[in-house]
């Protein structure tokens, strides 16, 4: 079996009979912002300045597929078929050969007819800077008293929804203020976010906590 893709919930190759070939993964634009000063050497860098962190622009993938066609006519009616799918519509990327993860982003396509019994398709998507893991990460913790849990996380910088029924637990992330938790509903919290690597969280109160939040890597 060849290598394929999933683009929302088609498989190119049990869908529509194409064989990926060929792909490339671009990575996302650093955005950068340098000041130029008038009377000295060189310039200043600001693009740390407002976050402390790089920031990144979109990415594009491309995927070059192809297919024998029984008929001539069937190049036309796959194009139809892809088209109706994918085109102009921000979908989930998965790839056959990286399974734990998948992108996001606005799908276009185009083909070419090289020979009688031969066409080719590309299909170009500009994505989200992150490529994200195939999971929600999930967390259980029971909280008695104070109760310290460290989470780990990966290169996307990412605030986690609190779910809890209890009315009295509050959380803290990383030494900073405490803010209490909402009951009831996947409570997120704008102020908490989980920095690469480990992050500590605090929670004080009595019940049980389930933290939930989407990890993504470069």
């Amino acid at each position: 079996m060849g290598e394929y893709a999933i683009i929302g919930g088609y498989n190119t190759l049990e869908d529509w009979g194409i064989d990926l070939y060929d792909v490339e993964i671009g990575l996302p634009e650093v955005k950068t912002r340098f000041l130029e000063l008038p009377l000295e050497s060189g310039n200043i860098d600001l693009s740390e300045a407002v976050t402390g962190r790089p920031s990144y622009g979109t990415r594009e993938i491309k995927l070059f597929l192809g297919k024998k066609d029984k008929f001539p006519f069937r190049w036309a009616e796959t194009i139809t078929d892809i088209a109706r799918a994918v085109h102009g519509k921000r979908l989930r990327i998965w790839l056959s050969f990286d399974p734990n993860y998948y992108y996001t982003g606005r799908i276009s396509c185009e083909t070419e007819k090289i020979s009688y019994r031969r066409s080719i398709y590309t299909i170009t998507a500009v994505c989200d800077p992150y490529k994200y893991y195939r999971d929600v990460t999930e967390r259980m913790v029971t909280v008695d008293g104070t109760t310290d849990v460290t989470l780990a996380n990966m290169d996307m910088i990412v605030s986690p929804t609190f779910t809890t029924e209890a009315n009295n637990i509050t959380v803290s992330c990383n030494g900073e203020a405490a803010l209490s938790i909402f009951p009831g509903t996947d409570f997120n919290i704008p102020e908490i976010l989980l920095l690469p690597g480990e992050n500590q969280l605090k929670f004080t109160g009595s019940g049980v906590v389930t933290i939930r939040y989407q990890e993504g890597t470069l």
